[in-house]
């Protein structure tokens, strides 16, 4: 299973614009900790700043599962930034939040870029499957995220 991930992320590691990890934390329990790695990809539509995300990560706990994502966002500003996306998200687990293992990841940052090279960002991710199916209470983790600039 290693070995396709990786084959099937290679590609997207070599086009990316960004790599990024995520740590954080559910708003509820802190005890559930969050955690992503992300390759973001530079596609702008009609000249807006859109980019493409692909996404594996999890979150720990009585309720934890482990999720593979991608989507499209779009971003704000160079320096002080803001970026929104969603995601098409696959997650290992269903759970009492989360009754479908086919959910939306929703993901709001608000970031610093220091240099070329590295951004430091601080946000809000919440999983759900859009009432889909119940219950659909949904996860939401608060994060802080550091990107590599390519």
């Amino acid at each position: 299973m290693r070995k396709k991930l990786f084959f099937v992320l290679l590609p997207v590691m070599l086009l990316s614009n960004n790599f990024g990890i995520e740590t954080g934390f559910n708003k509820h329990n802190f005890k559930r900790n969050f955690f992503d790695v992300y390759y973001e990809i530079n596609t702008p539509i009609k000249n807006l700043p859109t980019y493409t995300t692909f996404a594996v990560g999890g979150w720990e706990g009585d309720y934890g599962s482990g999720f593979a994502a991608v989507g499209e966002g779009l971003k704000f500003g160079d320096k002080l930034f803001a970026k929104l996306d969603i995601s098409l998200c696959f997650i290992t687990h269903t759970t009492k939040h989360l009754s479908t293992h086919y959910q939306f990841k929703d993901r709001v940052r608000v970031g610093y870029k220091f240099d070329n090279n590295y951004s430091f960002t601080i946000g809000f991710v919440h999983f759900s499957n859009g009432g889909i199916k119940k219950p659909n209470t949904g996860e939401n983790f608060f994060i802080l995220g550091l990107i590599k600039n390519f």
